[in-house]
């Protein structure tokens, strides 16, 4: 346990309980303020997680302090000998409560669970874990089964594996791990493309929105037509909506923990309405009375649920409209798509998808963009451009020599 105190003359000290059970305190040097508490703070976390996972070296934290000389304080060498679930809960999970998201620690929490808690890797020695522990844990893996009797889903073993690295490349930074360990475990091989790129048709599309009606029509409205992920039209609310502008303002997701802010910086962004969405919100509108800030709320106005969404009403819209099953998700992949073989700019198409950058986009969606022949129109205008083979071309050595003049 470790914590700050402030001392008579007003300078910050950390103070923690060591390995024999004492109470030791170390001064900062520096006075107490809002900006030093900051780093002081973030000091005393560190080394609490250090005595946690037993990685503490006090000499090494505190070169100048007079106490490691006089008492000779060493870390003791049995705290490195934690199983990988001691580690992971005394020092990984902690450090990913302070680093990301609530909803992301919570999935991570998902994760570690089931897969690497109760998996016989989890009971091994940090120490003595190798290459070889990793395989036998990812054949484990692949003989799982989900409540439904189902192999668990390529993204479900990768995002495993990926948890399952994170923790021992934490052990190895902190030498408690095998040095001769090598976490470079190749991910599991999406052999039936359960994650690729499906889209819909257009013909699927308006049998979905057939199938549909009221606010159902409305939400499916928003999912084919703005490129929202799922947890951000759930998540909408009349607040981001801007009728006036045409714009839908993406700023909150919804996911099965919870509210939490959106999947990156470029995620938080303004949509652009298309016609059909705006007269479908307008509609939402009018049904619900604006009884609720949610634009898309249950029946006691409040959040709709985001399993019963995806486990319950999606699956039956699909059954009901006669269309190949595809998850909720697909919808996105669908308006990218759409958009693209309807002529949709590339760059106003990343910005309304909320992509960094255009390789999501041409990675992802270019391959379904097959326009065969072009028009007769498209080429007659692309002949009009003016023939200029007869004009004189200029000197590229002195047109260089001008801009550098320029410059």
């Amino acid at each position: 346990m470790a914590w700050l105190e402030t001392d008579r003359h007003g300078r910050l000290r950390i103070a923690f309980k060591y390995y024999d059970g004492r109470t030791y305190r170390e001064p900062l040097g520096v006075e107490a303020s809002k900006r030093t508490r900051v780093d002081a703070e973030r000091l005393s976390s560190t080394i609490q997680l250090e005595l946690s996972a037993g990685s503490f070296d006090y000499a090494k934290r505190f070169p100048n302090s007079e106490r490691t000389k006089k008492l000779g304080l060493k870390r003791p060498e049995q705290r490195s000998n934690q199983t990988l679930k001691e580690f992971a809960e005394a020092a990984w999970l902690p450090e990913k409560r302070l680093e990301v998201k609530r909803s992301t620690f919570l999935y991570y929490n998902e994760i570690y669970k089931p897969h690497i808690e109760k998996a016989q890797i989890g009971k091994k020695l940090l120490s003595e874990i190798n290459d070889e522990d990793i395989n036998l844990w990812k054949l484990e893996l692949e003989g799982k089964r989900t409540p439904r009797k189902k192999p668990l889903s390529t993204r479900r073993k990768n995002m495993s594996l990926d948890v399952l690295c994170q923790i021992l490349r934490l052990a190895k930074r902190r030498g408690l791990a095998n040095d001769k360990l090598l976490i470079d475990a190749r991910p599991f091989k999406n052999e039936e493309n359960e994650d690729e790129v499906k889209p819909f048709t257009e013909d699927e599309v308006e049998s979905l929105l057939k199938a549909s009606e009221g606010w159902e029509r409305s939400l499916l409205s928003v999912c084919f037509f703005t490129g929202m992920r799922r947890g951000e039209v759930l998540g909408l609310r009349w607040s981001g909506v801007f009728f006036d502008r045409d714009r839908i303002l993406v700023r909150r997701s919804l996911t099965r923990h919870g509210e939490s802010s959106p999947k990156s910086k470029t995620s938080f962004r303004y949509v652009q309405m298309l016609p059909r969405v705006r007269e479908e919100l307008l509609k939402q509108r009018d049904r619900i009375k604006l009884r609720s800030e949610f634009v898309f709320p249950n029946r006691a106005w409040k959040a709709l649920n985001v399993n019963w969404v995806t486990k319950a009403l999606w699956p039956k819209l699909v059954e009901k409209a006669e269309v190949p099953y595809r998850p909720l998700m697909q919808t996105r992949h669908t308006y990218a798509t759409l958009m693209l073989q309807k002529g949709a700019p590339i760059d106003w198409l990343q910005k309304q998808m909320g992509h960094r950058n255009l390789t999501m986009l041409i990675r992802h969606y270019w391959r379904w963009i097959n326009p065969g022949e072009l028009s007769q129109e498209t080429l007659a205008r692309l002949g009009a451009v003016k023939n200029s083979s007869n004009q004189p071309h200029p000197d590229p050595t002195h047109a260089n020599q001008d801009v550098l003049r320029e410059a």
